[in-house]
């Protein structure tokens, strides 16, 4: 153990992270300068939140060694040994959206008709949805509307309003992520 280099190491990999948060397109700190409004609200909801963060020379606070965490649920018994067709038909639910095939034989791994919560139709085996996270490939490419998925699908809805109101209306529209495209591109410094 080489006290020295340990904290040469430190201090590079702090001059580099810090670098990226306030320079790089994609960073946090240049979000915040640059008012990057829908980067901000995603991620932090309000200017308001991200400034109550504290600053980089402050002291973490002391961390609970025993979090309250919470599972998240996926519409469905997951400690069930065989799944069934109601069980596909209410984790379909579960997400806003439905099961269409009238038959399932129990083969995680057959291909099945999906409807998302904004109408959408999907063909995906319930293996590729239920344990893989898969779902509707329409609603993954911007334009996104994250608020409105929350309100229709309550498993979304889980990881969303922990960080955001269920009051919010952001909306990304579908050229949302040309700021920060090929960022990591840009020439190094």
């Amino acid at each position: 153990d080489n006290p020295g280099l340990r904290r040469r190491v430190e201090q590079t990999t702090y001059s580099i992270m810090k670098d990226l948060a306030e320079n790089h397109r994609n960073g946090t700190v240049y979000w915040y300068k640059n008012r990057c409004d829908m980067r901000i609200t995603a991620f932090y909801k309000d200017y308001e939140t991200l400034e109550s963060i504290p600053d980089w020379g402050v002291d973490m606070p002391q961390m609970d060694p025993e979090p309250e965490w919470h599972r998240l649920e996926h519409g469905y018994d997951e400690a069930k040994g065989r799944l069934d067709l109601d069980d596909l038909q209410g984790a379909a639910q579960f997400r806003g959206g439905e099961c269409l095939s009238k038959e399932w034989l129990g083969d995680m791994y057959q291909t099945l008709e999906w409807k998302c919560a904004f109408g959408h139709s999907l063909i995906g085996k319930p293996y590729t949805v239920l344990k893989a996270g898969h779902w509707c490939p329409e609603c993954v490419p911007p334009p996104w509307n994250y608020d409105e998925e929350a309100r229709r699908n309550p498993f979304f809805a889980q990881v969303w309003y922990p960080n955001h109101d269920k009051d919010e209306n952001n909306f990304y529209a579908e050229d949302c992520v040309r700021d920060i495209a090929a960022a990591d591109r840009d020439r190094t410094r």
